[in-house]
């Protein structure tokens, strides 16, 4: 049903398809609503019960009037108490354990428990005091608050009720009573089972848009920080970033490093073999530059064929061999291309950022680009600094 009500989703507003992991997204989200709220009702059921078995139940046991039914009561308020302490015991376990099958299955089973245990006391109700507002009320309630996908609701809700009517016509007084209580239950029931369904649905749509929402947010977050070619940051987020660790003034405390890298001949790439190779070249680049440098230093494509590293807290020497080893790299590395093979190359030009400011950056990438300029100069596919 969840797949269902999923694809049905008004999506007009929201250019994004629906994919199996938005549906699992959902699904896990309404497993996280049912258990909080199954935590709630199980603390509040253990207050209730303990209340009921020390004020009542054990004061009609120390009487001379402890009745059968009494007896019945008493055990059945013990079981509510004993089956609420389990499910609180095992939903407060949820956070380490949520990948366990038992709680796509909890909410359903313990409701239906909770339904057979009120359906016993609403007959004992109407024995004793002549009304089943026990059984309406923990109807309603579970209803309300439990999201249960059809057919599964109709399972939980039914199988007591059918029930509740078998022992409510065994156990009443007159024929008239048991017809009331029936026709009176029974319209609470089917109410349940169709505001349950509509309850399921209206949340499953409501998560569902949020969730979907979210993951465009999360492509335009993408798309407006990094570049599409080469999925490194672009220019604008990487001086963003660049900004926000000076104004916190934790970063450049410690020896930072700006370097300027630029591939070589890439113009000449471009008007031999055309831009797609260009681009495959762009691509191959920034594959090396992941996997020789990682994601522990602000790396981004400055523009055209250029890419900037922002080394943070590293000694110089230290970046002279990070950079020299993936100068190596993309020597070694091939971009194929009509079963062919291109090698290329790259320079390098760094500098070390003289302070914490601004203007200390900026001045640093001056002097790392001025010793880019030098590698190119003195032959290419060197690392320079200045």
């Amino acid at each position: 049903m969840l797949k269902k009500i999923m694809r049905n989703i008004d999506t007009k507003d929201i250019s994004i398809e629906i994919t199996d992991k938005h549906i699992d997204l959902v699904k896990e989200e309404i497993k996280k609503i049912n258990i909080k709220r199954m935590k709630a009702m199980g603390i509040i059921t253990l207050v209730i019960e303990l209340f009921i078995v020390l004020v009542f139940d054990i004061h009609k046991i120390k009487s001379n009037e402890f009745r059968q039914v009494d007896k019945i009561y008493t055990i059945l308020h013990l079981s509510i108490f004993t089956w609420a302490a389990i499910t609180v015991y095992f939903v407060s376990r949820f956070s380490r354990n949520s990948n366990n099958k038992i709680y796509d299955y909890l909410p359903i089973f313990s409701n239906f428990v909770v339904m057979i245990f009120i359906s016993i006391i609403a007959v004992l109700d109407q024995m004793t005091i002549g009304n089943i507002t026990a059984y309406i009320s923990m109807l309603l309630t579970c209803g309300a608050l439990i999201l249960i996908a059809f057919p599964y609701n109709i399972l939980v809700y039914t199988v007591p009720h059918i029930f509740f009517l078998v022992l409510l016509q065994r156990y009443s007084a007159t024929s008239s009573l048991f017809v009331a209580n029936a026709i009176n239950s029974s319209i609470f029931y089917f109410s349940v089972l169709i505001f349950t369904r509509m309850l399921y649905k209206n949340q499953v749509s409501q998560i569902g848009k949020n969730i979907l929402l979210e993951d465009i947010n999360k492509k335009i977050l993408q798309l407006s920080n990094y570049d599409s070619l080469t999925g490194l940051a672009n220019r604008r987020y990487f001086e963003e970033l660049v900004r926000k660790d000076i104004e916190s003034n934790c970063v450049l405390e410690n020896e930072s490093i700006v370097a300027i890298m630029d591939v070589d001949l890439f113009k000449d790439i471009n008007d031999k073999h055309g831009h797609y190779v260009g681009d495959l070249v762009l691509k191959n680049v920034a594959k090396v530059i992941n996997k020789t440098i990682g994601n522990i230093n602000l790396i981004a494509r400055w523009g055209g064929e250029e890419f900037i590293f922002f080394f943070q807290g590293i000694p110089m020497e230290d970046v002279d061999i990070k950079l020299n080893k993936l100068r190596r790299n993309i020597e070694k590395s091939v971009v194929r291309i009509d079963n062919k093979e291109l090698r290329i190359t790259a320079s390098f030009g760094y500098a070390k950022v003289m302070g914490n400011t601004r203007d200390e950056f900026d001045e640093a990438f001056k002097f790392a680009d001025k010793a880019l300029y030098r590698a190119k100069r003195i032959g290419r596919n060197c690392v320079v600094m200045n």
